[in-house]
C-alpha cells in the first residue's frame, strides 16, 4: 500500500485539550492516528530558527521519510496529525494545503487566561521555566521558542488560518464543549468529517485538568523526565490500573493559582482579542470575560 500524507490536522494550541481530543477521535475506525501525536515535522525549521531547546528538537521529526513512515500502510479515510504550534506559523499552515489538497482541520480553544496559567504550570514542571509567573509574563518564551502569551490571541490566529484555509474545511470548538457534553462535541466533529457518529460512550477524562505544580524539583524530574516512569505510564495507560495515577498526582503536585491581580492583568491583555474571536466565530464568549 502506498504511503500517504496526513489529511486531518488538529491545529493544537498547547493546554487546550488537544491530547484528549486526539485520543477521543482516534478511536473512530475511519481515522488513523499514529502513536506519535506531535511529529513537529511541519514546524521543525521554524522552531529551530526561534531557538527551541535541544531537548525539544531531538523529539522532532526533521525529514520527510520518517514523517511518512508514521502513516505507512495506514487505512481509513483520515490520517490524523496533532502537532501543536502549527497555527503559529503561516508557512507551516500553507504547507498543509500543499501536501494534502483534501485537508480538513480542527481547532480547539480554551479561555486564554486559563490556558496561559496552565501553560506556565506545565513549563515549571518540565523545568523549562524557573521564575514566578509575573516574571514569566514579561518574557513568556517557552521551550519551543514561541511566545506563550501570543498563543492565546485566538482572534489573530483565526484570521490567519481563514486567510489560508477554506472556512468550510475548518471546525472550531471550545474546551468547554468537551467538558459540557463530550459525546456531542465529538459527534459534531464526525459530522464535520462526513463519517458516522460512534455509539455514545463514557469517554475517559484525559488531561482536561492541570496537575498543579510539582512539590519539589526531584519529584518533577521523576515524573516528567524519567524514562522508567514514562515506560510504566505507557504500559498501564490503557488498563484500569492507570486510573490510580490520580492518587500519585495528588502526592506529587499541589494546587496553585496566581493572585487575582495577575489574572486581571492577563484578562486585560486578552480582552480585545476575545471580542475579535467572538465576531469570527459568531459565538458569545462571556464566560471568558470575568474581569473584562
Amino acid at each position: 500500500m502506498a504511503r500517504r500524507y496526513p489529511n486531518l490536522f488538529l491545529l493544537g494550541i498547547p493546554k487546550c485539550g488537544t491530547t484528549s481530543l486526539y485520543r477521543y477521535i482516534s478511536e473512530h475506525p475511519d481515522i488513523f492516528a499514529p502513536e506519535k501525536k506531535e511529529p513537529n515535522y511541519l514546524i521543525y525549521d521554524n522552531i529551530k530558527e526561534l531557538g527551541a531547546s535541544g531537548k525539544k528538537l531531538r523529539n522532532c521529526i526533521d525529514n520527510e521519510e520518517d514523517y511518512l513512515n508514521l502513516y505507512e500502510d495506514s487505512a481509513g479515510k483520515y490520517l490524523l496529525e496533532g502537532t501543536i504550534f502549527v497555527y503559529c506559523f503561516e508557512d507551516s499552515l500553507r504547507r498543509i494545503s500543499q501536501i494534502s489538497p483534501d485537508y480538513r482541520a480542527i481547532v480547539i480553544l480554551r479561555n486564554p487566561v486559563d490556558r496561559f496559567v496552565s501553560h506556565y504550570k506545565m513549563s515549571r514542571n518540565l523545568g523549562d521555566v524557573r521564575v514566578g509567573i509575573e516574571e514569566y509574563i514579561k518574557n513568556p518564551i517557552c521551550g519551543m521558542g514561541t511566545n506563550a502569551l501570543e498563543m492565546g490571541l485566538y482572534g489573530y490566529h483565526l484570521e490567519k488560518i481563514f486567510r489560508i484555509f477554506d472556512r468550510d474545511r475548518v471546525h472550531v470548538l471550545l474546551l468547554d464543549d468537551l467538558k459540557t457534553d463530550r459525546a456531542d462535541a465529538i459527534g459534531k466533529i464526525f459530522d464535520f468529517l462526513g463519517i458516522a457518529r460512534m455509539p455514545e460512550k463514557d469517554y475517559e477524562k484525559n488531561h482536561l485538568s492541570s496537575p498543579g505544580v510539582a512539590r519539589s524539583s526531584f519529584l518533577r524530574n521523576l515524573y516528567f523526565n524519567s524514562q522508567v516512569v514514562d515506560g510504566i505510564k505507557e504500559v498501564f495507560r490503557k488498563t484500569p490500573v492507570y486510573k490510580l495515577r490520580k492518587i500519585a498526582m495528588k502526592s506529587l503536585f499541589e494546587q496553585w493559582n496566581p493572585p487575582e491581580e495577575t489574572l486581571y492583568l492577563l484578562y486585560r491583555y486578552y480582552r480585545e482579542d476575545i471580542k475579535k474571536t467572538e465576531m469570527i466565530l459568531d459565538r458569545s464568549l462571556d464566560d471568558w470575560k470575568v474581569f473584562c
